[in-house]
């Protein structure tokens, strides 16, 4: 059927009850209406000529609309229609059941579906439901306007404009619950927060189906208002924080809110203000770390991590720089002390956080080698050495050889192999004899050797002790 002839219309208000005054003169004229009504059912009646596929009436839809069973009723069409229009002008447009213009008008048409008058007055019926959905969904009535509207597609089951008040009615009453939400949330102080549970996202979610509702706007803007006094207070309290949090949930409901830049000017103001004064506690904390020696982590706090805080604030804070150059100063100082002491492992230790705090590489590598000679030295004096050194790169100062012992038998031959430390100063001690010769052979080796006298051993320009192994040879 063509939707051109039922299409309804929203009356003003001030005009509905202009509109049930012409509905109950309905049985004297159509008037204007009337005419166009009759060319929309005469289109509409050739379409159905071309589709039969989709009937004008459908019995059993408006049976579901009616409480009584369509049956062939005694008095002929004009009567029916007659009986039809009074109806309708008296009001009884869909009830009571079995009375009402509806009802004459079907039973109109199942004995002459071609009836044309018996057309315009089902159409009439079908613009009067639809018109009254429409006040309904005016007047906020949703089960009226759903109930109105399933009986026109009960009737006409591809009505464009009942399903389009289905789906309207069903949009704006939940917009309508949207913002009772809200309101409720707003008195219970929940106005930004919590997340997806509060006023703002409620009236946002009612915009979203409704843009041009003016209780979610009003509301909304209520929100940034409000948002925006509770930053201004925090400022005025001095809780930068909480008023930085304020003005950023305002700027997300309303970018261009009023007062929000001005505020964000203040609030920029105090945070330089609190930046400066954090920087200057921060200095003076870092002074007294680097006073009591907490240089560098493990201690806490240390001087190191609290002018470096200065610096990633204050970029060129000279006293933050001149702050980490003593740091520095002291952990080099610290290692070369701890160095003097032999405690090799504190040594380690410092230089490691000296290379950190980022003293100059060079530095920390010299200080390495020192250590590392510092500990061959220990591990000399203790006897302790890696390999043996070839006494063929020993220079010589003084090498006396051994004396045949006199207490030895006359032609007794014999060999000692000995190992002996070279000390850094070229000196020979901590002689031992590897096998096992006879004791005068032994104690004229020892003698011997225990006399002589090399040059240091030099490697990378330091005097390194070194063990070498010693054969001396006696003949008979």
């Amino acid at each position: 059927m063509s939707q051109a002839a039922i299409a309804p219309t929203l009356p003003p208000r001030d005009s509905l009850e202009e509109l049930a005054r012409s509905q109950r003169r309905i049985d004297d004229s159509f008037g204007l209406a009337s005419w166009v009504a009759v060319i929309g059912v005469l289109l509409a009646w050739a379409y159905v000529k071309l589709d039969t596929s989709m009937p004008l009436v459908d019995p059993v839809g408006i049976t579901s609309v009616l409480s009584t069973p369509l049956q062939r009723e005694q008095g002929g069409v004009t009567n029916l229609v007659d009986r039809a229009h009074s109806a309708f002008a008296a009001g009884d447009i869909v009830t009571p059941e079995g009375d009402n213009a509806l009802h004459y008008y079907q039973q109109a048409l199942v004995q002459a579906p071609d009836d044309a008058a018996a057309q315009r007055g089902f159409e009439h019926v079908i613009e009067y439901l639809v018109n009254e959905a429409e006040s309904a969904v005016f007047l906020n009535d949703w089960d009226k306007a759903r109930n109105n509207a399933a009986k026109v597609l009960a009737l006409v089951p591809k009505h464009k404009n009942a399903r389009e008040i289905n789906r309207r009615a069903a949009r704006l009453q939940r917009v309508e619950e949207l913002i009772d939400r809200a309101v409720a949330l707003y008195a219970g102080g929940r106005l930004t927060v919590p997340a997806n549970e509060n006023a703002a996202a409620m009236y946002q979610a009612a915009l979203a189906l409704d843009p041009g509702n003016q209780a979610a706007q009003q509301g909304l803007e209520t929100i940034v208002q409000r948002t925006i006094a509770n930053a201004e207070s925090s400022m005025r309290a001095g809780n930068i924080e909480q008023a930085r949090d304020y003005l950023d949930r305002a700027k997300a409901l309303d970018p261009h809110a009023g007062r929000v830049a001005s505020l964000e000017k203040i609030n920029q103001t105090w945070e330089n203000i609190q930046q400066e004064l954090d920087i200057k506690n921060d200095l003076l904390a870092a002074a007294q770390a680097l006073q009591a020696d907490r240089l560098i982590a493990p201690d806490e706090p240390n001087a190191f991590a609290l002018y470096s805080k200065v610096l990633e604030q204050q970029p060129g804070s000279e006293a933050a720089l001149g702050g980490l150059k003593l740091v520095r100063n002291a952990l080099i100082e610290r290692a070369r002390t701890i160095l003097k002491s032999e405690d090799m492992q504190a040594t380690d230790r410092y230089l490691d956080a000296a290379a950190l705090a980022g003293v100059d590489a060079a530095i920390v590598a010299d200080l390495r080698d020192e250590v590392a000679y510092r500990r061959r030295l220990i591990n000399a004096q203790s006897g302790r050495f890696d390999s043996l050194f070839p006494l063929s790169q020993v220079k010589p100062i003084r090498q006396n050889p051994p004396v045949y012992p006199r207490s030895a038998p006359a032609g007794i031959s014999a060999s000692v192999n000995l190992q002996l430390t070279i000390s850094e100063a070229g000196e020979v001690r901590d002689v031992e004899v590897i096998n096992d010769p006879p004791a005068y052979f032994k104690r004229a080796a020892i003698n011997a050797v225990s006399r002589w006298k090399f040059e240091p051993v030099i490697e990378r320009g330091r005097p390194m002790p070194v063990r070498v192994a010693v054969k001396v040879a006696f003949q008979g």
